[in-house]
C-alpha cells in the first residue's frame, strides 16, 4: 500500500515537471520578482514605472521659479552686430559722458593746484577787487570753470575764470611763465575784467604782492 502511494506521488511529480517544461513560467509585471530570472534561466518583462520614462533636460532643471531661465552652454551667444543702429546710439552717449568725465577731473586739477589758490587768496585781499566787485570773493557759479592752460610742469599759465563777490561778478586772467623749475613765475598779466568792459589791473594794487 505504502508503494503505491509513493508509486502515485511520484507519478504526479513527473507530470507537473512536464507541465514545467512545455510551459513556460511567466511573472505578473506586477509582481515585485519581475526583476529576477526564472527558474527555467529566460529573462522576464520588465516594468518601467511612469517617473523613469519621464526625461528630463539639464535646462528645463536649471528654469526658476520666475519662469526665466539663464544661459547656459546649450545656447547660442547673442549677435552684437545685429542691432547696430542702437549700438552706435550707445557708442555715441558713452563717448560724450567719458569726454565730459575727462574734462571735469582735467578742471578739478586746475581748480585745486596751489597756483590757483594762492591767486584767489591774493584776489581776496586785494582793495581794486573789492572795490570792483565787492567782499567774499569766490568762484562764480556751482561748477567753476577754469578756461586756459594751467601747467606748471612746463611753466606756462594762461587762465581765465569767472569770479563773484558780494556785489558783482567779473572774469580775472592771469597770464606768467617761468624758464625752469628752480625759478619763480613771472606775472605778465592779471587783470579783473568786469561786466561792463572794464579792466583793472591787480599788479598795480600797492595792497598785494602776488608770487609763486
Amino acid at each position: 500500500m505504502f508503494r503505491a502511494i509513493r508509486f502515485s506521488r511520484a507519478c504526479g511529480n513527473m507530470g507537473l515537471m512536464k507541465q514545467c517544461q512545455t510551459r513556460p513560467l511567466t511573472v505578473s509585471s506586477k509582481h515585485p520578482l519581475n526583476l529576477l530570472m526564472s527558474p527555467l534561466n529566460m529573462p522576464l518583462r520588465t516594468v518601467h514605472s511612469k517617473a523613469e520614462s519621464i526625461q528630463h533636460t539639464a535646462d528645463e532643471l536649471s528654469e526658476l521659479k520666475d519662469g526665466r531661465r539663464p544661459m547656459t552652454v546649450h545656447d547660442d551667444l547673442p549677435d552684437p552686430l545685429r542691432e547696430g543702429r542702437l549700438n552706435k546710439t550707445y557708442f555715441v552717449c558713452f563717448s560724450i559722458l567719458m569726454s565730459g568725465a575727462l574734462f571735469g577731473i582735467f578742471n578739478y586739477e586746475k581748480t585745486s593746484s596751489p597756483v590757483m589758490n594762492a591767486t584767489m587768496y591774493c584776489l581776496r585781499r586785494s582793495d581794486f577787487a573789492r572795490e570792483a566787485i565787492g567782499k567774499e570773493i569766490t568762484f562764480a557759479g556751482t561748477v567753476p570753470w577754469v578756461h586756459g592752460i594751467l601747467n606748471t610742469m612746463k611753466g606756462q599759465i594762461d587762465i581765465g575764470v569767472n569770479v563773484q563777490g558780494n556785489i558783482d561778478t567779473a572774469k580775472m586772467e592771469l597770464k606768467a611763465n617761468r624758464d625752469s623749475r628752480l625759478q619763480e613765475f613771472t606775472i605778465e598779466r592779471w587783470n579783473l575784467v568786469l561786466k561792463n568792459g572794464k579792466v583793472i589791473n591787480l599788479l598795480d594794487d600797492p595792497s598785494i604782492e602776488i608770487a609763486f
